[in-house]
């Protein structure tokens, strides 16, 4: 405890990589540790050890915004894991929206029926017709009127932008790297930017579909493949981009769907909506809030 953060944290990684014995309870005990728990989370998801659901949902409050994320992830992998994961869901003990969309889709694709009817249950969305993300597009086409838009503030888009968009696509050079590049896309057509946005897997480009990748040790990762060859498979998922062994992988499944989550919009007010769309239809980089001189 008493060497570099960085040096412990890279000695775990060490360790997981190894799949040194009897190494989950060490990493187990590491989640007091706030300085190398993200780390030890991660680490967990290689092994199936039965202790660590219940523990990540009892230390999961008391985690770091990061290490929150990276103990959902692991939860999900897995579906012993995920059904402590909905468990603690339904209870109230992690919040719904905590839990990403892809995850909700990963968990999906695990095949265990009765996963899915938790999932349908905790979100009874999940479901969403071609008939409906037509309606809804329609819908917001008239409600996105030119003065509508004219009125909404893109520095308040922006932050939006940056809170649901920017872990996966870029705009105006910073930030994401999974999605496409939104910069030179046909952002100033509204109609263009409401079918990618309702209905992301309708258009989808090769290169930017889901794959499900089955491990031997029972876990599943969702992302895009971005490199594949005799050795290794890269995978790079919302979070971060993973290197595995070709030996570690039973079953790559490729999906029609893309990673960007349906019903983005639902969570929104209209006026949030306008705002959004506003920034995403700026010809330029909007300062942030902070960034912006006082009047």
């Amino acid at each position: 405890q008493d060497a570099p953060v960085e040096q412990r944290r890279s000695a775990i990684r060490s360790l997981v990589v190894s799949r040194v014995d009897a190494l989950a309870p060490l990493l187990q005990r590491l989640l007091e540790d706030r300085d190398v728990a993200a780390e030890a989370i991660r680490g967990l998801a290689a092994f199936a050890d039965p202790q660590t659901p219940r523990l990540l949902v009892r230390y999961y409050g008391r985690l770091e915004h990061g290490a929150r994320l990276d103990a959902i992830n692991t939860l999900a992998a897995r579906p012993e894991s995920a059904v402590a994961l909905l468990a603690a869901v339904a209870d109230g003990q992690i919040p719904r929206e905590a839990v990403p969309a892809y995850q909700v889709r990963q968990m999906w694709s695990l095949g265990d029926e009765s996963i899915r009817a938790q999932l349908q249950k905790l979100w009874p969305s999940l479901r969403h017709t071609s008939e409906e993300k037509a309606s809804k597009i329609g819908e917001l086409s008239q409600l996105l009127s030119s003065d509508r838009l004219a009125a909404a503030d893109p520095s308040t888009g922006r932050a939006l932008f940056d809170r649901s968009c920017a872990c996966c696509h870029r705009l105006f050079g910073e930030v994401g790297t999974i999605g496409p590049d939104l910069t030179g896309a046909q952002r100033h057509n509204l109609n263009y930017l409401l079918q990618n946005i309702v209905d992301p897997s309708l258009q989808l480009a090769e290169n930017y579909r889901m794959s499900v990748v089955l491990l031997v040790d029972g876990r599943t990762i969702s992302g895009v493949v971005t490199t594949q060859n005799d050795n290794v498979v890269k995978i790079q998922t919302p979070t971060e981009l993973m290197t595995v062994p070709q030996v570690d992988i039973e079953e790559i499944v490729e999906s029609n769907l893309s990673m960007m989550p349906e019903r983005l919009l639902d969570v929104l007010t209209l006026e949030q909506t306008c705002d959004l769309f506003a920034y995403l239809m700026s010809p330029s980089q909007q300062p942030r809030r902070e960034d912006q001189p006082p009047q």
